[in-house]
């Protein structure tokens, strides 16, 4: 049997090790600490972080490898940042936590537990700036133009107060310039219902 390349004492039972993509770190859950290991410097201690109350079970990074998360048998899982380390984000949840993995896309988080139950969480919000910009552009494919606010609603009221004086704005078949249905004789394509403003 080959002797180890480097031998590392976490200083708890470890749970669970996940390696960075470019191979040179990786991350050790073990106790209530998950602790990032540089291989190149001698599987030195870069960080150890201890947020949990309880041990820490599982580890996996998110699709970019921009977030770590941990789940614990405190029923937490908790979200790092990989540049600062810091905790970003926690879930908490009805039981303990043994497992954590999240979707390629990054739009769901699956958390298995002791009682026997997944739960499976999609993100709606706070997806990274690049990714909430294709996704909106995506959902904006799919509706099509943007449609005129119904009466009664928000949208419907604020709908000309960022408008500049002069500009035409459209809501439903009317202008804003017009309480009443046009009846306008010259038609443009200024607004829906054809007025000259």
């Amino acid at each position: 049997m080959e002797e180890p390349v480097h031998s590392v004492n976490h200083g708890f039972p470890v749970e669970s090790v996940l390696f960075f993509a470019s191979g040179g770190a990786f991350v050790a859950a073990g106790g209530n600490q998950v602790k990032v290991y540089d291989i190149m410097r001698g599987c030195r201690v870069i960080h150890a972080m201890s947020n949990h109350q309880k041990t820490v079970t599982s580890l996996c990074f998110d699709g970019r490898q921009t977030r770590l998360l941990s789940g614990s048998l405190d029923r937490q899982v908790k979200v790092y940042d990989i540049t600062t380390y810091n905790v970003v984000h926690s879930f908490k949840y009805t039981d303990p936590v043994l497992s954590v993995a999240v979707s390629p896309a990054d739009d769901r988080l699956v958390v298995g537990m002791t009682s026997g139950a997944l739960s499976v969480r999609r993100r709606t919000k706070g997806l990274s700036p690049a990714g909430a910009t294709q996704k909106q552009q995506q959902q904006q494919r799919r509706r099509g133009p943007r449609k005129a606010p119904r009466a009664g609603t928000y949208r419907f009221f604020i709908r000309g107060q960022s408008r500049k004086p002069g500009e035409v704005g459209v809501v439903g078949s009317l202008c804003l310039h017009h309480t009443n249905a046009c009846s306008c004789e010259e038609k443009t394509s200024a607004c829906l219902c054809g007025c000259v403003v």
